[in-house]
């Protein structure tokens, strides 16, 4: 039963939500059956999940196991569970449960029931202060539901520009924002995208410039020109302006997406150009997202996260800083990333505090299950031997990254990087071992810079170059 869609749902279950399930179970409205309670019950008090072997002895005693009557019992309790859940969520969701009622009094026909929570549902829109995109959906089927309201009366005054401008808005919102995030997961994965109509609705944007003053489009606008133009700095900078103004009018999801494009759009300036003004900014932007508490989501910040700004506050040489926030949000990572995330990171502060022995031994305590966290890990190492001018080893480990690359097969940016790094610092170890007399003959350690210079994705430049 443990690998069951079931268990992994109760698992995930709140406190909160378990004690509303608890109620449900016990309720007739959502069930009658003593066994699918019994169910609840079991899966509540024990420890483990129990077998179906298990289950269905304690649920029904005096029987003889059935596989398929214990499936069915717990595809029911399954489905309850589900039904709860999305009750609870609809709850959290004033407008949406507003609009919801409003549908239902104009097919029940009752018209002064459908004007009063129209009008209540329009109040708590204003209320939530919010103008994202779902705000302008819930304004359109606002608009609708009043449109189908006095539709049947010819007399009455019509609202077929609002819905019509509504409708428009709430597309230009949705069109831009997942256009940025096709960006930002494209120049990522090096995949590329059919935009659809993206193109028609910049040129819309651009013919109809009032749209910008609606403060969602603009932001989301500024965005996509940022990610889509990068050379062109003056365009990230009009959108952290603009995100820093008008952060609050987006939910929590959104608002954490956007800077985190802003981030992408630093680290991706910092590696191409090695102008450190990026990962400042880029450090800036995750200080105050945390400040605000952007970047938790169900009170989990993201490894990918963590990791980011672990680096930049190092390179920031924010030693003391770094290692407070390692502690402070250790355990708001994922569970099972948490203990090698941990050492990671400590391992990074020793190695730049040039405590080179503290740092190997923490990188060796943690298993990497993230792929390029082991990669990320390897490539200490690889710096760490280089200082200690350990050089068959380094120049045994490179073979052994070279390999781990073909091994667990990675793709797009983040291989042609490492590949890029084991180059170099390969080039770099013949350098080490040449005499200096050799060195003083020898030009390629000019052409060596020059390529590193010119080398576009190459996370490791700032130190290759120190190393020449």
């Amino acid at each position: 039963m443990k690998d069951s869609r079931l268990i992994e749902t109760f698992a995930a279950l709140t406190k909160k939500e378990r004690g509303e399930i608890t109620k449900a179970v016990r309720s007739p409205f959502f069930n009658q059956r003593e066994d699918l309670a019994a169910l609840w019950d079991l899966l509540s008090e024990s420890k483990e999940a129990p077998t179906k072997e298990t289950a269905f002895a304690a649920i029904y005693p005096s029987e003889k196991y059935q596989v398929q009557q214990i499936y069915l019992l717990m595809t029911w309790l399954l489905s309850l569970i589900e039904r709860v859940l999305l009750i609870l969520k609809n709850e959290q969701n004033e407008v949406a449960n507003a609009l919801n009622k409003s549908v239902l009094y104009r097919k029940k026909g009752l018209a002064k029931h459908l004007q009063s929570s129209l009008s209540e549902t329009r109040k708590l829109q204003q209320k939530t202060g919010r103008e994202d995109a779902e705000f302008y959906q819930q304004a359109y089927q606002l608009e609708l539901e009043y449109y189908e309201f006095n539709a049947a009366n010819r007399t009455a005054e019509q609202n077929l520009q609002a819905l019509s401008d509504t409708l428009d808005v709430s597309y230009v919102i949705e069109k831009l924002r997942q256009s940025c995030f096709l960006l930002s997961h494209q120049a990522v994965y090096n995949t590329t995208y059919d935009t659809g109509l993206l193109h028609a609705t910049l040129q819309h944007i651009e013919t109809n410039t009032a749209l910008l003053e609606i403060p969602a489009i603009a932001v989301y606008y500024r965005c996509y020109l940022a990610l889509s133009n990068p050379s062109e700095v003056a365009h990230f900078q009009v959108f952290t302006q603009l995100l820093l103004s008008h952060f609050s009018i987006f939910s929590e999801s959104d608002i954490r997406d956007l800077y985190l494009a802003a981030v992408n759009y630093c680290i991706k300036k910092h590696n191409a150009l090695g102008d450190d003004t990026y990962a400042h900014q880029g450090l800036e932007l995750y200080k105050t997202a945390l400040r605000e508490g952007f970047l938790l989501e169900n009170g989990v910040l993201s490894r990918f996260s963590f990791k980011n700004i672990v680096a930049w506050a190092l390179l920031a040489e924010e030693y003391d800083w770094t290692e407070a926030f390692i502690n402070d949000y250790k355990n708001a990572l994922e569970r099972s990333y948490r203990d090698s995330m941990y050492s990671f990171s400590m391992a990074r502060l020793e190695y730049s505090r040039r405590n080179y022995e503290a740092a190997m031994l923490l990188l060796q305590r943690a298993e990497y299950r993230d792929i390029l966290l082991g990669l990320a890990a390897k490539t200490i190492l690889m710096k760490i031997y280089y200082e200690l001018h350990e050089w068959e080893t380094l120049e045994a480990h490179l073979s052994s990254m070279k390999a781990y690359l073909v091994r667990k097969r990675v793709m797009g940016y983040h291989k042609t990087n490492y590949q890029n790094i084991i180059k170099y610092t390969k080039k770099l170890l013949e350098n080490a071992e040449m005499s200096n007399a050799v060195k003083a003959q020898n030009p390629d350690s000019v052409t060596l810079r020059e390529a590193i210079q010119n080398e576009n994705i190459l996370t490791e430049k700032e130190w290759l170059l120190e190393k020449l």
